[in-house]
């Protein structure tokens, strides 16, 4: 549960890259020197901008101070490995990897820059839309020095209207991600933990066709999201019947 506290720290992230002096048009989308959802974890986590893109090794951090890291992902974890692997040998990492749980459309004219419309999206983002992603990191899970942090924010996706067809929308070209409110932390520190991501819904045994209904993926995410399951322990194959592969959730130690 978020706390009032929470609030006026993610307010205070907001405002320090949305009004910042290096963004003297405001909240003009566009002029900001990183992607909106970025910068404003890597204030939330880390307000001190001083400590923020620190050269440690051949690579530089996020947000870095004495012996803790802090990297802001916020799709494809498989590009932080080797990162990783260097980090987490000497420094306490902590990874953040949002989600948007609620997603507010604004459609951008790209010439002008002024929003002509907005429209709540229908779709709904959960905590089980990482899952996909974390077969990337299984290898750090249960690390001392390694911590994760799926987040769920609100945010305001800015789409240019240079699209195909009449109304320029398809096809057009998804151009920044602002978030408007954190909505939960959770943290993930060994394989126990990962049990928050198995839905309450899912039967002790089950098909693929049941999980994919469980997590709402398809296709290649949902094979990435129980094949990670799988890889750390949580979910055993236990055998077929007729042509299906069954699976059950391991018991909790």
């Amino acid at each position: 549960m978020k706390t009032a506290k929470d609030a006026e720290r993610f307010e205070r992230a907001y405002n320090a890259v949305m009004w910042s002096p290096d963004n003297p048009e405001g909240q003009k989308i566009g002029n900001l020197g990183e992607k909106a959802l970025h910068a404003v974890l890597k204030y939330y986590f880390e307000p001190d901008g001083t400590k923020h893109e620190i050269k440690v090794g051949p690579f530089f951090a996020d947000a870095a101070s004495e012996r803790k890291i802090i990297e802001i992902q916020t799709k494809n974890l498989y590009a932080l490995r080797k990162k990783l692997d260097f980090l987490v040998i000497s420094y306490k990492v902590l990874l953040v990897h949002p989600i948007a749980e609620n997603k507010t459309v604004c459609w951008v004219d790209p010439l002008s820059g002024d929003i002509k419309s907005r429209k709540k999206s229908p779709k709904k983002g959960s905590i089980y839309d990482a899952l996909p992603e974390l077969y990337a990191i299984e290898d750090f899970i249960g690390e001392e020095n390694f911590t994760l942090c799926i987040m769920t924010v609100d945010v305001d996706e800015y789409r240019l209207l240079d699209g195909y067809g009449k109304d320029k929308k398809k096809r057009a070209t998804k151009y920044e991600r602002v978030p408007t409110s954190i909505n939960s932390e959770i943290y993930f520190k060994d394989k126990r933990d990962f049990y928050m991501l198995i839905p309450p819904c899912l039967k002790e045994r089950f098909t693929i066709e049941d999980f994919n209904r469980a997590v709402r993926m398809r296709g290649i995410a949902a094979s990435r999201a129980l094949k990670f399951l799988l890889d750390i322990g949580l979910v055993n194959f236990i055998g077929k019947e007729g042509r299906k592969n069954i699976y059950e959730i391991a018991k909790s130690d």
